[in-house]
């Protein structure tokens, strides 16, 4: 039994909700995270592996077309994990295997001369694997890639009832702790302060 369940329909209600609200001119967007760590800053990436898959997956791309199909280019062993999402419009390739890269340069391409892809160029990332990745993508001259920070903060806005519950209800509890925990503690601070200069 694996320990974190994978939802296929919740992944693809919400690529279908992405698809619904892309307006952006792009063929494609790809969202690459490197290896964890602390010095990484990858956060609209991890936003978008946790929006689709609700987990993130270090050393992963993932590929959004704008046809509404996903594409997973990571490594063997991640790819095994993410089989209980593949089926029609998912789409699982192994970065360990050579000929994979060119089955994803093709789907990329999406029978365009010059496909427009987008990513997060700007975005701070750990490990070569990462920085090799984006620079085969920029260096593919039937590749034109562009910085998309706009377009994933517009597609990640989209929210149905379910998610903004789930933001209701985190902002009624942040009030709560804040009422009934920190603001009662930084009343009491104040108040020791003024007893001690009387």
């Amino acid at each position: 039994m694996d320990a974190y369940k994978l939802d296929r329909e919740k992944l693809l209600k919400r690529l279908q909700k992405v698809t619904a609200a892309w307006s952006s001119p792009l063929d494609a967007i790809v969202v690459v995270t490197g290896k964890t760590s602390d010095e990484a800053q990858e956060h609209k990436a991890q936003a978008m592996h946790h929006y689709l898959l609700g987990i993130e997956f270090p050393e992963t791309a993932i590929v959004l077309l704008k046809s509404g199909t996903i594409l997973f280019f990571s490594s063997s062993k991640k790819i095994d994990y993410l089989r209980q999402v593949e089926g029609e419009g998912v789409v699982l390739l192994a970065k360990d295997d050579a000929a994979q890269m060119a089955v994803l340069l093709k789907h990329l391409q999406c029978g365009k001369d010059k496909a427009t892809i987008g990513t997060l160029l700007k975005e701070t990332r750990t490990g070569p694997w990462a920085a090799s990745f984006l620079s085969t993508l920029t260096s593919n001259e039937s590749l034109q890639v562009r910085e998309c920070r706009d377009e994933i903060s517009q597609l990640l806005a989209v929210q149905d009832v379910d998610e903004l519950v789930l933001s209701q209800r985190a902002a009624f509890f942040a009030q709560l702790f804040m009422d009934k925990c920190v603001i009662k503690q930084v009343e009491e601070v104040i108040d020791k302060d003024e007893k001690k200069n009387e």
